[in-house]
């Protein structure tokens, strides 16, 4: 399978909130791993916390992890795919190295300041020279 990175267009930061909570929601409603991959402790911590508060009616299923999983939503500060997921949500500042599992990584393509627009140009750079497929939504 053709190894492809989706840049989310976020052009305020509360859309950032959204589109982690709508992709955990999706991938725990069709049963499909994701692993949220975090800068640090305290982006780990936030998503966690976010994804017991979101959506508003309800939670969403996970845990935080360092070590390897089964758990179909899973955060990590470990730069390792913790539950073997096709899916990652990358968080971190580094474009990601592909694993044999992986097929999709989501980024955001962050346009709120110069500094993280200039950010998402540079890991867009990173996955174009390794012929990724690139959509951006």
């Amino acid at each position: 399978m053709a190894q492809k990175v989706i840049f989310l267009q976020i052009n305020k930061p509360a859309q950032k909130i959204l589109k982690i909570s709508q992709a955990a929601l999706y991938h725990f409603q069709k049963k499909m791993p994701l692993c949220f991959l975090a800068p640090n402790d305290i982006a780990q911590k936030y998503v966690d916390e976010l994804l017991w508060k979101e959506p508003l009616l309800s939670f969403v299923p996970h845990v935080s992890a360092k070590d390897p999983t089964t758990e179909l939503i899973v955060i990590s500060t470990e730069m390792k795919n913790q539950n073997q997921a096709s899916h990652i949500f990358n968080l971190t500042t580094i474009a990601l190295e592909w694993q044999d599992n992986m097929h999709i990584i989501y980024e955001f393509d962050d346009q709120t300041t110069p500094e993280k627009k200039a950010l998402s140009q540079i890991k867009y750079k990173q996955y174009r020279h390794k012929n990724c497929i690139i959509e951006l939504k």
